[in-house]
């Protein structure tokens, strides 16, 4: 999970290094791929605040998520584990902000719970 995140977080620099691979780097691009790096964060802070419950976190969630799409081996469940967190993320993310605007508070969490809930019930066994 905290790899993760942190690839998540480390995605802009990457892409940026990557874009520039034989040549200087201008101060400017690293700044912009810092700038997205912290709003993937506060991003992903928004949605951890909204989406969790006293019952059942954010994080919890996206373990299980982690955990229903792991296959044993660490390159099988990298190739289905982060889509399936990158999904799970975005979608809290947007259960977040459609329950900000419609002003409804208990849909988020619900949301996030029936997500959670549908990759657990579609889990791979070992």
């Amino acid at each position: 999970m905290a790899f993760f995140i942190a690839a998540l977080l480390a995605s802009p620099f990457f892409v940026v290094a990557f874009n520039h691979k034989h040549e200087l780097i201008p101060v400017p691009l690293w700044s912009e791929a810092g700038a997205v790096s912290v709003s993937f964060l506060v991003a992903l802070a928004y949605a951890w605040h909204r989406c969790s419950t006293a019952q059942f976190s954010y994080w919890r969630g996206l373990l299980v998520v982690a955990g229903s799409m792991s296959g044993g081996t660490f390159g099988f469940s990298m190739v289905f584990a982060f889509p399936a967190l990158l999904f799970t993320v975005i979608a809290s993310i947007f259960f977040s902000l459609i329950g900000d605007i419609w002003r409804l508070a208990g849909v988020p969490p619900a949301k996030f719970q029936v997500l959670v809930s549908r990759f657990y019930k579609h889990r791979f066994h070992q």
